[in-house]
């Protein structure tokens, strides 16, 4: 990406987050002065309460609508979020214009992941395989092998540098197509390149990665949360595991009026749990053997001639899964649920970790 391209997607970005604080400016005005109006407009307070209620459903339904449109927007500037830990995807969000990459990588194989065994892992060797400019003008970068996690799964990529011993790649962002990972990023030099064959020295931003690893980990331990303060009924369907507000939706929906006393519930056995700790293992295991791991069954997009990926926190059900996580829950330091939304079908609930 060139500086016009970065300058263009901040001013975009900018525009955007003014427009968002603008908006929602005008409906908390709306909603304070239709508030400030309605005791005039009713003395019965039956009446009152009743209005008050429609407006606040109102506020709810556009903030609802809002936060779509700004998904959507991230899904376009590829922040887009994916299944949740039960329930990942087919393959990882991808880039929007793959077809130069694509044609560069036809006879490549399959990358192997570095960091499906080992997730702690944060440094490796590799050799490269391709280096060409794709569609959009970023440097790309194919190896053999790979450290670095790609977008994928409701989490975001990792970052870092690739190095060889004359010239360094700033790996600042990677995706993954067809099993063959693409790191896109700069050179530290203007006419650097790496030639096909070279062997270059793989490295992880350990920050960005623990923090990823800390927020996927709290989607998977949620869903044990869930289930263990009675909402059993509750199906994971997608999460966002992003630093910007990460939350887990569950199909299935719950009573308004045990929204509060269930947050309270959630989070508090979340940290319960995180204090007990407990082992966080990942296994690559024969199709049989994984479904047994998860209670029985695997979701219908896995093949039954594969070896899944399974992540089981503790001693409970495992679930398929790509990404990378905390080496025991007790690392996931604490939980915070934020809010929990209840609409159409769907229960969402935002968490942090401290």
């Amino acid at each position: 990406m060139d500086g016009h391209d970065a300058d263009s997607s901040k001013q975009s970005t900018g525009d955007m987050t003014a427009f968002v604080q603008n908006l929602l400016q005008q409906m908390q005005s709306r909603y304070t002065w239709l508030v400030w109006v309605l005791p005039f407009i009713s003395n019965d307070m039956f009446v009152f309460e009743f209005l008050n209620r429609v407006l606040l459903d109102e506020m709810g339904n556009r903030i609802d609508e809002l936060e779509q449109s700004i998904n959507d927007l991230r899904t376009e500037m590829g922040q887009d979020g994916a299944p949740s830990p039960s329930a990942p995807s087919k393959s990882g969000e991808d880039p929007k214009d793959f077809e130069k990459s694509t044609a560069m990588a036809e006879n490549l194989s399959p990358t192997k992941l570095d960091y499906f065994e080992d997730t702690s892992r944060l440094q490796s060797t590799s050799t490269v395989l391709s280096s060409f400019l794709s569609d959009d003008g970023r440097q790309t970068l194919v190896l053999d092998s790979t450290i670095f996690h790609p977008q994928g799964g409701g989490q975001p990529s990792d970052k870092g540098s690739i190095s060889s011993t004359h010239l360094s790649f700033l790996v600042e962002d990677v995706r993954s197509k067809d099993k063959i990972v693409y790191h896109y990023g700069r050179f530290n030099s203007k006419d650097g390149n790496f030639e096909k064959g070279a062997h270059v020295f793989l490295s992880v931003d350990q920050e960005r990665r623990t923090l990823n690893s800390r927020l996927h980990s709290a989607g998977h331990l949620l869903d044990m949360c869930v289930r263990n303060v009675g909402w059993e009924h509750l199906e994971p369907s997608k999460g966002y595991h992003f630093p910007d507000g990460p939350y887990v939706e569950y199909k299935g929906t719950v009573p308004q009026n045990e929204l509060q006393s269930k947050q309270n519930e959630i989070q508090a056995e979340a940290n319960s749990l995180i204090t007990k700790g407990g082992k966080v293992s990942v296994s690559i295991l024969p199709y049989d053997e994984a479904s047994e791991l998860c209670g029985g069954s695997l979701p219908e997009y896995i093949p039954k001639d594969s070896t899944p990926r399974i992540v089981q926190l503790g001693q409970t059900l495992g679930c398929p899964c790509g990404g990378t996580h905390v080496g025991d829950i007790s690392d996931i330091s604490s939980l915070t649920v934020a809010q929990i939304r209840t609409k159409k079908g769907l229960t969402k609930v935002f968490y942090n970790v401290g």
